[in-house]
């Protein structure tokens, strides 16, 4: 493919992604579920911050692609190999994860990962957008765009370390609030899940809890009525 060409496809992915982002950042806040965005706001979430990834990841694509056209190619091959970094280590992987781990969940039940609270706030073609064309585009831009990958070791330890990093984040907004207060979770991350188990877990308890008391009072006016029986 032309550089003039593969600048052009950048450009417009890269505006794609921004009016995404801004569509998900101008949603009717009235009409959220309380319950969802309890904690952290929706920048918790892996699926969003996997959208301002390939923003950050196609606006470098494009910049790398306008220094090749202008003939900066000092400049351009650091860039090149920031984006080839950058596509290695996170776009490329974390797409993958998030489109294929929401559908298996979403398949299996979608309460893990998407209430339904969410069908009336966020709009179909912007769920498919979050979760479905992050994939595509990814493979996409693997035929469009020749990369240099590093080396195994070096790029698995760079994810690991991103890895780690979100799932301390989630961790400290999930010890910052109760766990017991929120439900739904519309995002593919396992410290999420892992909340949302230990909700139902409790939801069970107190349910169990809730029946345990009514056996005692309906035992309770049934031993009254016994005696009154006998008084009688």
């Amino acid at each position: 493919m032309e550089i003039s060409t593969l600048a052009a496809y950048h450009c417009l992915v890269l505006a794609w992604y921004f009016f995404v982002l801004y569509s998900l950042t101008h949603l009717r806040t009235e009409e959220r579920p309380s319950e969802v965005f309890l904690y952290g706001g929706q920048w918790k979430y892996l699926t969003v911050l996997n959208l301002f990834l390939q923003a950050v990841f196609y606006g470098v694509s494009f910049l790398a692609d306008v220094l090749r056209l202008i003939k900066e190619l000092r400049c351009a091959k650091c860039v090149i190999s920031s984006r080839d970094l950058l596509f290695s280590v996170l776009a490329f992987p974390v797409s993958t994860f998030v489109s294929i781990s929401f559908w298996i969940l979403y398949t299996y039940n979608r309460e893990l990962v998407y209430p339904k609270s969410l069908d009336g706030v966020i709009p179909s073609w912007l769920n498919h957008t979050m979760h479905t064309a992050v994939l595509p585009l990814a493979l996409l831009e693997i035929l469009a765009t020749p990369h240099r990958y590093p080396a195994k070791k070096k790029g698995l330890f760079l994810l690991g370390c991103a890895s780690f990093l979100y799932v301390s984040r989630a961790g400290f907004f999930q010890l910052s609030t109760n766990p017991e207060d929120a439900p739904g979770i519309p995002c593919s991350s396992t410290a999420s899940l892992k909340k949302t188990l230990h909700y139902q877990k409790n939801q069970l308890s107190k349910s169990r809890r809730q029946g345990s008391r009514k056996g005692a009072e309906l035992s309770l006016i049934f031993r009254r009525g016994t005696r009154l029986d006998l008084e009688t």
